[in-house]
């Protein structure tokens, strides 16, 4: 079964006959661009799961999930930026507590991985 990322590449192979003849249209650019940022996100997801560290360390396993955490917090801000509100309704009730939400679940586990000791993890 083909997955996001493999999908996403063979679009972007498509676009080689239009971009080596020079022939995309504005069109086709952003598209070609969007196709871009979108692997390049799930490249850089699927290499941070390559690089988990398989220790003990918490100070290594610390570093890396909060880069982990970096990765998916601009992520999501990027298509929170990029989508706007759902549906281009007007915010109502429950769009700015989603957001306060979103917003307030990244730093909680920002702390708790700051203040891991190491005893949350199995040896």
């Amino acid at each position: 079964m083909a997955t996001y990322l493999d999908e996403y590449r063979n679009r972007k192979l498509s676009f080689a006959p239009l971009l080596q003849a020079g022939k995309m249209t504005l069109g086709d650019t952003m598209v070609y661009q969007e196709l871009l940022y979108r692997i390049q996100v799930l490249e850089t997801c699927q290499m941070l799961c390559k690089t988990a560290p398989v220790t003990t360390d918490t100070r290594e396993l610390v570093c890396h999930y909060q880069l982990v955490d970096a990765v998916l917090f601009c992520a999501g801000k990027e298509h929170a930026r990029r989508r706007g509100r759902p549906n281009g309704r007007p915010p109502g009730k429950t769009w700015p507590k989603l957001w306060r939400t979103a917003g307030s679940a990244f730093p909680a586990s920002r702390r708790k991985a700051r203040s891991s000791t190491g005893r949350a993890f199995p040896p």
